[in-house]
């Protein structure tokens, strides 16, 4: 990998406790992890974490910077959230869609473009 990569979770509802600590420890032993998220950035090699999964188990707000992408994820509590009127809000876009766990609803919005040239 030759680009930077960062990765932020933040634990909003609920803190993250010692188990769930040890968990993410598991996925980096660089990552700067706290009771209320979990940061890293790779500048070589590669994250061994899927953000998705750590949103459906852990965190509320994902934002993630790959050097081509931005990515951020929200979890809602679906008792909260009328899907049918999210997607409607979506309107087919290509950039979102909702993941669905067990309580949640994952708005995962991924915008991917070309790196500049700066030589030109």
């Amino acid at each position: 990998m030759d680009e930077y990569e960062y990765y932020e979770f933040q634990a909003i509802d609920q803190p993250l406790d010692e188990s769930a600590r040890k968990a993410l420890r598991g996925l980096s032993s660089r990552a700067r992890i706290t009771s209320a998220g979990f940061s890293v950035h790779y500048d070589w090699g590669y994250f061994r974490g899927r953000p998705v999964e750590m949103m459906k188990r852990w965190f509320d707000l994902y934002v993630g910077d790959g050097g081509t992408y931005r990515q951020l994820m929200i979890r809602l509590p679906k008792r909260l959230v009328n899907r049918a009127e999210l997607e409607r809000v979506l309107g087919g876009t290509k950039i979102a869609e909702i993941v669905e766990s067990r309580d949640y609803l994952i708005l995962d919005i991924f915008c991917e473009f070309e790196p500049r040239n700066y030589e030109d």
